[in-house]
């Protein structure tokens, strides 16, 4: 398969192989010049393989590096869902994303847990109580009406929100409810006989098949 590279990628993996300081092993650089004679000629999984990693932690050196980091790039760039596009979240909502990590995570679903790392992939990360570690908050993807209607409410964050996330909920949105906690489902008032008329139908229904199995129990019955 051939592989297609940008121009600013060719430059940096033409730059970075046969450098001392990639491959500091005199002999190997020696052999690869022989073999190859130019750089724009050599393989492209020998030269990297041939180079040392950058770094303790690194797995890999600069020109596989470069190539990761391209390829990364143009799957975030051409993925139309992901979450910094401008389409997908608005500003104050994606703040909210950002405040989410892995310790509020493990504090939010854990047994009985109260502190954590602050960052769970460092070792020396100190620990904080769960209070402490940052959280979003959900009344970001509230629906205009909800806080507009009871701004006072807890999930409401104090700003005006906009639309959720999917710009609108349709026939059916959110609403406080008449005791103040939490959130019931309002009905459109020009839908509500329609809804009584298809539930009597439904009772109806029910009522007519339960008639019927009856009387298939006492035929089977006299059957017998």
């Amino acid at each position: 398969m051939e592989v297609t590279l940008t121009k600013e990628t060719k430059i940096m993996i033409k730059n970075s192989i046969f450098k001392q300081k990639e491959i500091p092993d005199v002999g190997l650089r020696r052999k690869l010049e022989n073999v190859y004679k130019n750089v724009s000629n050599i393989d492209l999984w020998v030269g990297g393989v041939a180079e040392d990693p950058e770094g303790n932690d690194a797995r890999v050196g600069p020109t596989f590096r470069c190539l990761l980091i391209d390829q990364f790039r143009r799957l975030r760039d051409g993925d139309r869902f992901w979450y910094e596009n401008p389409s997908v979240f608005r500003s104050e909502q994606l703040i909210q994303i950002k405040q989410s990590s892995l310790a509020r995570v493990l504090c939010d679903s854990g047994d009985a847990l109260s502190h954590v790392k602050r960052d769970i992939f460092l070792m020396d990360s100190p620990i904080l109580s769960c209070s402490q570690i940052s959280s979003p908050q959900i009344g970001f993807w509230a629906d205009s009406e909800t806080c507009c209607n009871d701004k006072s409410h807890p999930t409401c964050p104090a700003l005006s929100l906009g639309n959720s996330i999917s710009g609108h909920r349709g026939r059916r949105a959110l609403k406080p409810s008449a005791d103040g906690v939490g959130y019931g489902v309002s009905v459109n008032p020009s839908n509500m006989s329609a809804l009584l008329v298809t539930l009597k139908s439904l009772q109806n229904k029910i009522s007519e098949l339960e008639n019927q199995c009856s009387k298939c129990k006492k035929h089977s019955v006299n059957q017998s």
